[in-house]
C-alpha cells in the first residue's frame, strides 16, 4: 500500500471518529472503526511506515447532513 493511500485511510478514519452514533450505531461504528485501524496498520507495514497513535491531524472536508 503506498503512503497516500494509508494517509487517506487515516483521514476517513479520524472523521469517522466525528460521527455521532446512537445505540446499535455505536456498536456498528466501532466495528467499522476497528477494521479500518486493521487496514491502515497492515497498509502502514507493508509501506514501512509507522502508525501514529491517536487521531491524525487532518479530517475529511465534507457537507454536514442533519437528519
Amino acid at each position: 500500500m503506498k503512503e497516500n493511500q494509508v494517509k487517506n485511510l487515516t483521514q476517513i478514519y479520524n472523521t469517522l471518529l466525528l460521527v455521532s452514533t446512537r445505540g446499535e450505531d455505536t456498536v456498528i461504528m466501532a466495528e467499522c472503526l476497528k477494521a479500518l485501524q486493521r487496514v491502515i496498520e497492515e497498509g502502514a507495514t507493508e509501506a514501512g511506515l509507522s502508525v501514529q497513535e491517536g487521531p491524525a491531524e487532518n479530517t475529511v472536508e465534507t457537507d454536514v447532513v442533519e437528519d
